[in-house]
């Protein structure tokens, strides 16, 4: 068996995982299933990771924010970058990776902004207007950059959208926590 094909069954595994009634299970099943669905994109050299300082890696895909070590209790924000887009020419969909994919990130006002070594989230301000001033004053949570940790899915044409990845970490958080992420506005 192709490893492509092996690697896209390993998803579909943890896919049906989520069909599994996760109302009734504990945190530590978020984590286990996160855990595997990490070491699937390290099978494929498609997962990092960063702490302290942040280094963007080049591509697209899914990002998850955390107060510290992986602990669900302290999972932030989950959010993606990029998209399959079909060429003017009509060719097959590509990822369409904006000019500096994960990176451009970090120039986001709302719902959270990465500013002055510090991850911030819950804006005060109200409409898509960038802030004035400092995040003490226009954000209700602010935690320095060295406090937090980053996975980074990295999704390519040979591997699942961002967007269903993002998707369904959400859902998966979801049905743990009856919530969403705190720096999450939507799902």
């Amino acid at each position: 068996m192709k490893e492509q094909t092996k690697q896209n069954l390993r998803l579909c595994e943890i896919v049906a995982t989520v069909n599994n009634d996760f109302q009734t299970k504990d945190m530590l099943e978020f984590i286990t299933w996160y855990d595997g669905l990490r070491d699937l994109f390290l099978s494929k050299s498609r997962f990092f990771t960063t702490t302290d300082k942040i280094i963007w890696p080049a591509g697209s895909g899914v990002y998850v924010i955390w107060n510290g070590p992986i602990d669900c209790k302290e999972l932030l924000y989950i959010g993606m970058t990029g998209t399959y887009r079909r060429p003017k020419d009509v060719g097959a969909p590509v990822i369409n990776r904006e000019p500096r994919g994960f990176a451009a990130r970090v120039n986001r006002w709302t719902p959270y902004c990465f500013f002055d070594d510090n991850f911030s989230y819950g804006p005060v301000f109200s409409g898509n207007k960038k802030p004035i001033g400092n995040n003490q004053t226009n954000y209700r949570v602010t935690i320095p950059i060295s406090e937090i940790t980053i996975d980074f899915f990295v999704c390519g044409t040979d591997s699942v959208a961002p967007a269903f990845l993002e998707s369904l970490l959400l859902q998966v958080y979801m049905n743990h926590r009856k919530d969403i992420p705190p720096a999450n506005n939507a799902f």
